[in-house]
C-alpha cells in the first residue's frame, strides 16, 4: 500500500495507523525477497529487509501513544528482536566488502591473512544465524500487527468530534522531540569522537530521518533536511563500521598470535589492522568536521523549523500554492474587480515580516502583517490583520523593500486564481492556492493562451526578491 493524499490532515489516530500499515507492507514485500540473491547470506535482500524493519519500528515508536490499543509492547519487542537477529549478517556483509576492497593492494603473503579473516567472518555469521527463521518470525508479527492496525475505536463527543489532533500536529511534536535528542547527542561529539558516542548519535540521526522521510516533500525545507541527515548518517556510520571491524581484526590477530600454527596469516592481519587504524583516523576527522557546534546548531535549527512547519500545518497555517509566469494580462470576467496592493518587508536576521496594504474598489483600506517560512509549493504562513494606526507606524521600516501591484481574483470551481500585474505592467503572475501539495491543477481556458511557464519555487519571482 501507499499513503493516501492528505494523510497529514487526517486525525492522528487514523493517519498514524495508515503510516504503520504502509511500513508493515513494505517490510512484508522486503521479506518476500529474502534469499533471492543469497550466495553468501542475503545480500541486498537482507539489507532491504533490515531497512524496512527499522522504518516499521521507528513508526511504531514515534507514534506509540497514538497507536496505543493497536500495538502492544511485546509486538515492538518481537520486531526489535528480529532486527537484532539480522545484525550479525549485516555487519559481516559490510566487513567482508571492505576486506575484499583491500585484496588487490595486499602482497601475496598478506592476502593469506585477508582470506583467513574473510573465512572467519562467514563462519561466525553462519553460527549466529543458525536456526534463525527470519521469514517465519516476521510472518507471525505481520499477521498480528495487520489485524490490530486495521481498526481502532474513537470516542466522539464534544470538542473532540472532529477527531483531532491531526497527524501533522503529532508529527511536529515528534520532530521537535527528535531534534532536541539529536542536538544533545551530536553536541557530545564536539568534545570527543568515541565509538559509543558516535553510535548513539548515529541512531538519533537515523530516528529523525525515518520520522521525516514519508513527509519530507510536503514540508518546507524537508527534502534538503532529509538529504543532509542521510549524509550525516553515512559519515557517522562509516566511522562506527570501521571501529567494529578494527575490533574484529584485533581479536583475530590476538588469537592467531596465540596459535603458533597460524604465523602465515599474521602479516595480512597486521596490514588490515594498520589500514583500519588509518581509516578510523580519517573517518574520525570527517565526523569532527561534520559535527562542529556551528554545523550541529544549523542542522538542528532547520529540523526545528520543519517541526514548526508541521505544527502550523496541523493548525491550518500552511500555504500551498503554485505560481505561473504570464506573457500578458489575460481577458478577465467583468465581475473580477481589481484591488491595489502595496507590500513592504521589515528585514530580520532569519525572518522577513511583510506589511501589506490593500485598497478595495470601494475605497476600503486594510492592513495585514505576515510571516512566511519555506520555499516551493508548500510554505508556512502566519498572518493577522493589523490596526491601521500601527501599520502606518511600521510602514517606514520597509523603505527600499517594497512592491506595488494590482490583483484580480477569479473563481474556478473549488479554486480561486489570483492574477497580479506589477507596477510598470511588464510582469504578470498567476497564483492558485491548493488544499494539498498533491492536488492536481488544471489551467483554465482563459489563462492558457497567456501562459509562459510555471515558476513555483523560482526565487526570481518571489515578491520579496522583486522588492525595490
Amino acid at each position: 500500500m501507499t499513503l493516501p493524499p492528505g494523510v497529514l490532515e487526517m486525525p492522528a489516530a487514523r493517519g498514524a495507523r495508515l503510516l504503520a500499515l504502509d511500513r508493515l507492507s513494505a517490510a512484508a514485500e522486503a521479506r518476500s525477497h529474502l534469499g533471492d540473491d543469497d550466495p553468501d547470506g542475503g545480500g541486498n535482500a537482507l539489507h532491504d529487509f533490515r531497512v524496512a524493519l527499522r522504518r516499521l519500528l521507528a513508526a511504531l515508536a514515534d507514534y506509540r501513544k497514538i497507536l496505543r490499543g493497536s500495538v502492544r509492547r511485546r509486538d515492538r519487542k518481537r520486531a526489535a528482536a528480529l532486527l537484532s537477529a539480522t545484525g550479525t549478517a549485516r555487519d559481516a556483509e559490510v566487513h567482508a566488502r571492505w576486506i575484499d576492497g583491500q585484496a588487490e593492494s595486499l602482497s601475496a603473503d598478506e592476502r593469506k591473512g585477508g582470506d583467513w579473516m574473510l573465512r572467519r567472518i562467514r563462519r561466525d555469521t553462519r553460527k549466529a544465524d543458525g536456526g534463525a527463521d527470519l521469514g517465519g518470525d516476521f510472518d507471525r508479527i505481520d499477521r498480528r500487527l495487520r489485524k490490530r492496525l486495521s481498526t481502532y475505536r474513537m470516542a466522539v463527543d464534544g470538542d473532540d468530534a472532529d477527531g483531532r489532533p491531526l497527524l501533522a500536529t503529532v508529527l511536529g511534536e515528534a520532530i521537535q522531540s527528535s531534534a532536541d535528542r539529536l542536538r544533545a547527542r551530536l553536541g557530545r561529539l564536539t568534545d570527543e569522537v568515541d565509538p559509543v558516542t558516535v553510535h548513539r548519535a548515529r541512531l538519533a540521526v537515523k530516528r529523525l530521518r525515518y520520522l521525516l522521510e514519508p513527509f519530507a516533500d510536503a514540508l518546507p525545507g524537508g527534502v534538503a533536511l532529509f538529504a543532509d541527515l542521510r549524509a550525516m548518517q553515512e559519515t557517522l556510520g562509516a566511522q562506527h563500521d570501521a571501529w567494529l571491524l578494527a575490533q574484529r581484526v584485533a581479536d583475530a590477530l590476538l588469537r592467531a598470535q596465540e596459535d603458533g600454527g597460524r604465523a602465515d596469516v599474521l602479516p595480512g592481519l597486521r596490514a588490515l589492522a594498520e589500514r583500519l587504524a588509518e581509516a578510523q583516523r580519517q573517518r574520525g576527522d570527517a565526523v569532527g568536521e561534520a559535527c562542529t557546534p556551528e554545523r550541529v546548531g544549523a542542522l538542528c535549527g532547520r529540523a526545528e523549523s520543519v517541526a514548526a512547519a508541521a505544527a502550523e500545518r496541523g493548525r491550518g497555517n500552511l500555504e500551498v500554492e503554485r505560481k505561473y509566469l504570464l506573457r500578458r494580462l489575460p481577458r478577465l470576467p467583468a465581475e473580477a474587480l481589481p484591488v491595489e496592493i502595496w507590500q513592504g518587508w521589515i528585514a530580520g536576521e532569519r525572518l522577513n515580516e511583510r506589511i501589506r496594504r490593500t485598497l478595495a474598489p470601494d475605497g476600503r483600506e486594510r492592513w495585514h502583517r505576515t510571516v512566511k517560512l519555506g520555499t516551493g509549493v508548500s510554505r508556512v504562513e502566519v498572518e493577522e490583520e493589523t490596526p491601521v494606526a500601527l501599520a502606518r507606524r511600521l510602514w517606514p521600516l520597509t523603505a527600499g523593500r517594497r512592491v506595488r501591484k494590482r490583483r484580480w481574483k477569479v473563481p474556478d470551481g473549488a479554486l480561486t486564481w489570483e492574477i497580479d500585474r506589477f507596477a510598470g505592467g511588464k510582469l504578470v503572475l498567476a497564483e492558485v492556492e491548493l488544499p494539498s501539495p498533491d492536488h492536481p491543477v488544471t489551467l483554465p481556458e482563459w489563462l492558457r493562451p497567456c501562459l509562459v511557464r510555471e515558476v513555483t519555487g523560482d526565487p526570481r519571482y518571489v515578491n520579496l526578491n522583486l522588492a525595490r
